[in-house]
């Protein structure tokens, strides 16, 4: 359903493996709201060291603190 993003030359973005390509779409009521679309969009969002964690226990909690951060700042 996502595919890791491979760029076509060496970019400084190349050394970051954990970013998903969002695939381009024609639909703009449905298309932009599916999963495929949404998902690497959230997922590259995400600060590196947060998609990076070396546990799915961290990765929740890191991701806790992330979300409050944003809802309260």
């Amino acid at each position: 359903m996502t595919q890791t993003y491979t760029p076509g030359r060496t970019l400084r973005s190349s050394a970051d493996t954990s970013i998903l390509s969002t695939p381009r779409v024609n639909t703009k009521s449905f298309g932009e709201r599916s999963f495929s679309v949404s998902a690497p969009l959230v997922w590259n969002s995400l600060p590196v060291t947060l998609r990076h964690s070396a546990s799915s226990g961290s990765f929740r909690t890191g991701l806790k603190t992330h979300l409050f951060s944003l809802a309260y700042t």
